[in-house]
């Protein structure tokens, strides 16, 4: 009897991790003619220098009570995207989703969704603040580009 107990706990347990998904995601992005970068992102975010000379855009999702077909959904839907915009020498990157609504399995219930997200920065950009990142040594941007 006691050894049914713990295989029904074990299989509860095991049935409850295999709803969480874990995933990292990348996105890249080229910025040399950008002199400033302006950072209009979806909830909280942590800005690292790298040695890389394009701004990385690392993305920990995870999601629990939901299936990997739903986690799979809300990521073509561009829940986690990020897209650039230039103007000069200035570029803007800014979520694609801006409000992220509660994710619902199909038992009607809400998802559990931990976001962790790090900005690698080349090394020659310094942080402003959260908001802005500006080159310590401006590349010449010429008019005809």
């Amino acid at each position: 009897m006691r050894y049914s107990i713990l295989f029904l706990l074990i299989s509860l347990i095991s049935v409850d991790l295999q709803a969480q998904v874990r995933k990292i995601l990348h996105q890249s992005f080229e910025i040399e003619s950008s002199n400033s970068v302006s950072l209009d992102l979806t909830g909280e975010y942590e800005i690292v220098e790298w040695a890389g000379n394009a701004i990385l855009v690392e993305s920990s999702i995870e999601l629990y009570s939901a299936s990997r077909a739903i986690f799979e959904a809300f990521k073509e839907d561009g829940r986690y995207d990020v897209e650039a915009e230039a103007a000069g020498d200035q570029m803007t990157l800014r979520s694609v989703d801006k409000v992220r609504r509660p994710i619902r399995n199909k038992k009607k219930e809400e998802c559990f969704e931990i976001i962790k997200v790090r900005i690698l920065i080349p090394e020659d950009f310094e942080i402003k603040d959260q908001k802005t990142l500006i080159r310590t040594e401006p590349v010449e941007v010429n008019p005809g580009q």
